[in-house]
């Protein structure tokens, strides 16, 4: 099963597509209190975190839960403003983007 990170989360909208097309949700980022109430409802078992500027590294998974190497992309899902951000946290932990 592929796995997805999911940046300014809100309420899982995309959180919810993914995972109907099959994927699956490692962890969430979300700075609203209320909407991170509404993620921990109903993904219980996500990591989630509260800032973006805070994640300083992400560990990925491959379908059986073994951890993968660093050399492996990584998917992130969310709005608009996520490609710029995405970015920068993959220069960060040297992921390759494209």
């Amino acid at each position: 099963m592929p796995t997805f990170g999911s940046l300014f989360a809100g309420v899982g909208g995309f959180d919810l597509g993914f995972e109907d097309a099959g994927w699956e949700c490692r962890w969430q980022v979300e700075w609203d209190a209320r909407c991170r109430s509404v993620l921990a409802r109903h993904w219980p078992d996500v990591e989630r975190y509260g800032d973006v500027r805070g994640v300083t590294a992400m560990t990925r998974w491959d379908a059986d839960g073994n951890e993968l190497p660093d050399s492996v992309r990584y998917r992130m899902c969310g709005n608009g403003v996520v490609a710029p951000v995405a970015e920068w946290i993959a220069r960060r932990l040297a992921v390759p983007v494209g």
